[in-house]
């Protein structure tokens, strides 16, 4: 009996240690948030999404820190987003084949997912430097993007982070890049603006195919 009671016992504690990891899910304005550990992080919207979308520092009393995997993923009514201070990680897919043209990244960022923005409609980007990674396919096929400025604190463009972004135009890379791998800039044929980074040692395969920095990499 003694022994039925202990098991009882070490079951309700494990449901109660359990239960208090999990994730709780509420709707604040127009976005729905999952709480945990005394922040959220933005998975999704209810209804209609606002063209501008102004993400808020905080839900509840809670710091929103970062955007969940495929939050807004082929969200068509989107069109710019405006980051709080607070968000340090945007997920994977996080706004992947959205209509999103615009986004400001805030300072105190930390990493950008796999295809965070892969196939959206961004015009530009601008990575502040407290962004420590920046995960494959990032970028991968914004058609329309021109612009890129990564001022972040990374070494490594990883592989197909701007595979076919046709339109890019200018390109800023910081000098800590020590290596791009395979196809990181793969038929980016418009580049005209770029620097290469003092540091950089490696050069993947087909990183720069199809593009005017391809001929000047064979020169050297």
């Amino acid at each position: 009996m003694l022994y039925v009671q202990k098991m009882i016992l070490a079951c309700f504690i494990l449901c109660i240690v359990f239960s208090s990891t999990l994730a709780e899910s509420i709707q604040f304005g127009d976005l729905e948030y999952s709480l945990l550990n005394e922040s959220a992080v933005v998975v999704g919207c209810k209804g209609d999404t606002k063209k501008i979308l102004q993400i808020p520092g905080e839900v509840l009393g809670m710091p929103v820190v970062g955007i969940s995997e495929k939050a807004f993923f082929n969200n068509q009514d989107l069109w710019a987003v405006i980051l709080p201070s607070t968000i340090q990680y945007i997920d994977r897919g996080a706004f992947s084949d959205s209509s999103l043209h615009e986004i400001i990244l805030n300072d105190g960022l930390l990493s950008i997912g796999e295809g965070a923005f892969a196939y959206s409609k961004l015009a530009s980007i601008c990575i502040p430097q407290s962004v420590q990674q920046i995960d494959r396919c990032a970028f991968f096929e914004c058609t329309n993007l021109r612009s890129a400025s990564i001022d972040a604190n990374i070494d490594v463009i990883e592989e197909q982070t701007f595979f076919e972004c046709i339109n890019l135009y200018e390109v800023h890379l910081p000098n800590s890049i020590k290596a791009i791998h395979d196809e990181a800039f793969y038929f980016c044929y418009s580049i005209e603006e770029y620097n290469l980074p003092e540091e950089l040692i490696t050069v993947g395969n087909g990183a720069f195919w199809g593009t005017e920095l391809e001929q000047v990499l064979e020169s050297d």
